[in-house]
């Protein structure tokens, strides 16, 4: 079309404007090469958006579609697994919760496919000739499904009217952390993960090997190929990463002006930190996070700054705002924690980011986005505010610092969290419910343990005191064959003398 416009132009303006056809060849020239570059990226990439109800709580999510007709599914965004996967029918209110929407039913899609072991490269667990997905995180917490195949479209801008046959997990039963989450399961976006190239493998107008997140304080959105090549990345800072996650070679952490050396040590597997979209919080390895901790408590102290009610609870540290502070101030009273990664990569982690707020929840309770754990991971609340391109290709990723919203209208945006809050409350009733039956069941336990010790002291008082009256029974039955045999041995004596003096007379 470009091209026919341009030769059209070429051949009637200079006749009607009766002037040299060299004039025009620059304009032409122009249209040509601007009509070309924006047929090129006018369609590079489609946008998904992001959900996400407390960034302290949960991690981001995205919409769906899944069959034919189409069942909308909420998975999780994350970026250290491989597999598409979400509960299905057979998945009970037991093994799996309830979650924002319904389970994934394959007997209503037209083209739903059950796969065998063959069916899946390099299945590692095959049973009954079904390709199995088995993940344990302990011994109780256990992710199962087997590997199904169905259309799947992406819940993007454009609409999509046409899917996509993709192989997923049909979830049978969830881990306890995960039932009750606003999701029906997860969309991995690791380096290995071939989702987003099975899905736009076809197109060629979408560079399948890029996507981008961008994670907002109420939402965000999810870049599909070119990882938004329609934006000014002159400002974008590139880093090289490798191995099957993305890894942040960090080399200091400055807590204010205070700088804190990184090593290896600090992480009990020795591994090198990466990224989790997966998880709500940055989580830092044992000796790591005393060394930020120490210095973010001296600033606090030192300073005299952040301000309002201080709260400890098992999981976090709190803040109660002053009713009175506007929040930017409140922000200002907090240092700002600096990540210096190789290759020259500076990302400022402002008090905006890393203290999490509950959205509508309690709008004054801010907690510390970070927590102690055996390794470090730098989760959803480090990536905030941050648009992330993911190379896969290359093994590279950006970073570009933005403003993040959902690309979608405020009030689709408040029909969605809406239902998201309804469902956040019943599953805070549930917890409210196995908390009284969790203390019911403490109080029982308590009862049986005092009554138990109660038996036990008992027991063991007594066989203390038989011991002891065994032992003085024994003492004077000792006592009194003794004295006996002095009684004895007296008159043995008497008896002797006595002889003796009757002899003599």
């Amino acid at each position: 079309i470009s091209l026919c416009f341009s030769l059209l132009v070429t051949m009637v303006v200079p006749r009607c404007l009766r002037v040299s056809r060299h004039l025009i060849y620059p304009a032409v020239c122009m249209l040509v090469f601007t009509n070309l570059c924006w047929g090129q990226t006018a369609e590079d990439f489609e946008t998904a958006a992001l959900y996400s109800f407390s960034q302290a709580r949960s991690p981001y999510y995205t919409f769906i579609l899944a069959g034919n007709p189409p069942q909308k599914e909420a998975v999780f965004v994350d970026t250290t697994t491989s597999v598409l996967g979400f509960t299905c029918t057979d998945c009970s209110e037991v093994k799996c919760g309830r979650h924002l929407g319904k389970h994934f039913d394959p007997s209503i899609s037209q083209t739903f496919q059950s796969l065998s072991c063959a069916d899946i490269p390099d299945c590692s667990n095959c049973v009954d000739d079904r390709c199995l997905h088995l993940v344990k995180y302990s011994r109780k917490n256990i992710l199962s499904g087997e590997f199904v195949r169905d259309q799947i479209y992406f819940d993007t801008n454009v609409g999509r009217t046409d899917g996509f046959d993709l192989n997923f997990v049909c979830i049978s039963q969830e881990p306890k952390f995960l039932q009750w989450e606003q999701a029906e399961g997860t969309v991995g976006l690791n380096p290995t993960s071939t989702v987003i190239y099975q899905a736009y493998k076809n197109n060629p107008n979408i560079n399948h090997n890029v996507f981008s997140l961008c994670l907002g304080h109420k939402g965000g959105y999810m870049n599909i190929g070119a990882g938004g090549l329609k934006e000014d990345l002159k400002d974008v800072k590139w880093i090289n990463f490798s191995g099957p996650l993305y890894e942040l070679n960090i080399e200091t952490i400055m807590v204010d002006q205070e700088r804190i050396d990184v090593s290896l040590n600090d992480d009990l597997e020795n591994r090198v930190p990466y990224l989790d979209s997966g998880s709500p919080s940055v989580l830092l390895a044992y000796n790591l996070y005393d060394k930020v901790y120490r210095e973010f408590t001296q600033f606090c102290n030192r300073h005299e700054k952040c301000p309002g009610r201080r709260l400890q609870s098992q999981l976090s540290e709190c803040w109660v705002k002053p009713d009175d502070l506007p929040e930017p101030n409140f922000f200002l009273a907090f240092p700002s924690i600096r990540f210096e990664i190789a290759h020259d990569l500076e990302i400022v982690w402002a008090p905006k980011e890393y203290l999490s707020g509950f959205n509508g929840e309690q709008p004054s309770l801010y907690c510390l986005g970070f927590k102690k754990s055996f390794k470090t991971i730098l989760g959803a609340t480090f990536m905030k505010d941050q648009n992330i391109i993911f190379d896969t290709e290359n093994k590279k990723l950006g970073f570009q610092y933005k403003t993040c919203r959902p690309p979608i209208s405020e009030e689709e945006h408040d029909k969605v969290m809406n239902e998201i809050a309804f469902h956040q409350e019943l599953k805070d009733e549930k917890n409210h419910v196995e908390l009284e039956e969790k203390d019911d069941d403490s109080l029982w336990r308590t009862a049986f343990a005092v009554l138990a010790t109660i038996i036990v002291t008992a027991i063991a008082m007594y066989v203390c005191y038989r011991r002891r009256m065994l032992d003085r029974t024994k003492i004077m039955l000792d006592g009194a064959v003794e004295l006996q045999e002095r009684e004895d041995d007296y008159d043995f004596n008497s008896y002797s003398r006595s002889v003796d003096q009757h002899s003599s007379m």
